[in-house]
């Protein structure tokens, strides 16, 4: 419970990172009495994006699909700034805070 709890790990990074199915890590919780998180309570796959100051930026990888810049956009709308994004290389994207 401490990786979904502490760490902020999805349902299912838990369950791969365990070994256990889904639904056996889902039944956990609700046996434990931790409230389920929203599925993109965003994305805690950058939590650091909510902490940056304007001006600040942070190195993602670049995703593999088309037009991936605009999920970056999401992120930063559910944790309530805006960023701009910049190429940093083939591989990366720069995320910078902006408001």
């Amino acid at each position: 419970m401490e990786l979904y709890v502490t760490q902020k790990l999805s349902v299912n990074q838990v369950a791969a990172q365990l070994g256990y199915s889904t639904a056996i890590i889902t039944l956990e919780l609700e046996k434990h009495g931790i409230k389920r998180r929203r599925p993109m309570e965003w994305a805690r796959k950058y939590p650091e994006l909510a902490l940056l100051k304007i001006g600040e930026s942070l190195l993602v990888p670049r995703p593999t699909r088309k037009r991936s810049y605009s999920n970056f956009y999401s992120m930063a709308k559910w944790a309530g700034i805006r960023i701009s994004i910049r190429s940093a290389g083939e591989a990366m994207f720069e995320l910078i805070r902006v408001g």
